[in-house]
């Protein structure tokens, strides 16, 4: 599956001209006017004491060879291993550099050892002072980057669908199955820790019994099991956790659509979640219904102001449940007039993120030009 802010941002500049090559892990295709070109990640040895960033160098000779004969005029790079091969081709072959920092990647959940955190950051510092741009997801992340690195505040752009999708008609998705009367919790995501899908399956007790939760996204057995297993434990019928297979990114809106309400309970486990501005919440924007947020900075901020939604303390089932059941039951301002939520969704779209994004490669790499 490719990272849906690398496709859009790909299809985005081939649209307008640019001819884009990705190098991934992904198989070699071309679609949409982009070249997909495979490029293995070295993998660490098990057991390996050698240092982790080794490891991206190796990579970084990779994409040399990779790029070889093409001689592009911009290389973008989305996180840290590939920063250090786009500095490293774009300082020998005098490329532009884009950084894009889908995250704090140093303050995420990985654990790092102290001198492979230590490395990174040399790598992050150098990189970030070499590119010629920096673009990320947040204000907040974007204020973090300045003050670390002592640069000006990279372009934010946001990680939301088109907006065609908050035009298309509702899917039924999530409530096949389901008794007219019941109340549909939406989750996008995997299950994956620090994520609260454990807060929400004891919030879910806490509610009414036409209370559902709809878990739309990458199915693993031994995670789904296990998360079925806590909902037992938590006195939560089987029933009432349904665990559904993922969809392509531009229906997720569309499937979102078929809930009452959706939730977004990521816990405080790390800086990159502190300040995070995932694309789920903007799905749910554009599916048009109520959004039951973290009490963290960015996602709270943007759901008060707009008043699409409602703020949760999301290490307490009480708290989750009480928002989530008050959203459900009355649609706030924000959702309930159309118009207001219209010019939501279109402030936020990807079509308005397309035109920052082509802006900025208008300045480092005109089309016409070429």
């Amino acid at each position: 599956m490719y990272n849906t802010r690398v496709r859009k941002e790909a299809e985005t500049l081939a649209a307008a001209g640019y001819e884009v090559r990705v190098l991934s892990r992904a198989a070699d295709e071309v679609a949409a006017g982009v070249t997909w070109v495979q490029v293995d990640e070295p993998r660490r040895v098990r057991g390996s004491r050698r240092d982790a960033w080794l490891e991206p160098l190796r990579y970084a000779r990779a994409v040399d060879l990779a790029l070889a004969g093409w001689r592009p005029d911009v290389v973008h790079a989305h996180d840290l291993s590939t920063l250090l091969a786009g500095r490293r081709y774009a300082r020998r072959h005098r490329a532009r550099l884009v950084y894009d920092s889908h995250e704090l990647e140093l303050d995420s959940k990985r654990r790092w050892r102290r001198s492979d955190r230590a490395a990174a950051r040399l790598v992050e510092r150098a990189g970030v002072r070499a590119a010629d741009a920096v673009v990320t997801v947040s204000d907040a992340i974007a204020r973090v980057l300045a003050e670390r690195y002592r640069i000006a505040e990279p372009l934010v752009l946001l990680n939301s669908p088109r907006l065609e999708s908050a035009a298309r008609e509702p899917l039924a998705v999530l409530r096949t199955g389901l008794e007219p009367g019941a109340k549909v919790i939406g989750y996008v995501g995997g299950v994956w820790s620090g994520r609260g899908l454990e807060q929400l399956i004891e919030a879910v007790r806490l509610l009414p019994d036409e209370y559902v939760l709809a878990v739309l996204g990458e199915r693993r057995a031994p995670k789904d099991e296990k998360l079925r297993k806590r909902a037992r434990s938590a006195g939560v019928a089987d029933g009432r956790l349904r665990l559904h297979e993922p969809v392509p990114a531009h229906l997720v809106p569309a499937v979102l659509a078929g809930a009452d309400v959706a939730a977004l309970p990521i816990q405080n486990t790390h800086l990159s979640h502190y300040y995070a501005m995932p694309n789920k919440l903007f799905d749910a924007v554009m599916a048009g219904i109520p959004v039951a947020v973290a009490d963290l900075p960015e996602m709270a901020r943007f759901v008060t102001e707009r008043e699409l939604g409602g703020v949760f303390d999301q290490t307490d089932p009480a708290s989750i449940a009480q928002v989530v059941r008050g959203l459900a039951e009355e649609p706030p301002p924000g959702v309930r007039d159309r118009g207001r939520l219209a010019a939501v969704q279109a402030e936020v779209a990807w079509e308005r993120q397309a035109e920052k994004l082509l802006a900025l490669y208008e300045r480092l790499a005109p089309v016409s030009s070429r």
